[in-house]
């Protein structure tokens, strides 16, 4: 994180990129949600994506949707990768 923080505050710098689950891990959840602080706290997107799991990936893109609206992050200001058949229509209705 202390590296993350150091590059993002770096001049051309617009977003917090590729972060999110791979195993739904409470390790991963933890940092996925200190990534998110550090977008909020730097007025960034979380842009170049919330990584979604390739198992059981309408329930992880589901949790990751759900953290970030627990962390108070703007929809708008967040795109999902990798959406399918099974989560396309979430993640539209969601507005992320």
């Amino acid at each position: 994180m202390e590296l993350i923080s150091f590059y993002a505050c770096k001049k051309g710098v617009v977003s917090i990129a590729e972060i999110g689950f791979d195993e739904m891990t409470r390790l991963e959840e933890k940092y996925f949600r200190l990534q998110l602080e550090l977008a909020k706290k730097l007025d960034m997107l979380v842009n170049g994506m919330v990584h979604t799991l390739h198992r059981h990936k309408k329930e992880g893109t589901c949790r990751s949707m759900d953290i970030c609206e627990q962390d108070g992050l703007n929809p708008a200001r967040a795109m999902i990768d990798h959406n399918n058949e099974e989560t396309v229509e979430e993640t539209l209705t969601r507005g992320v």
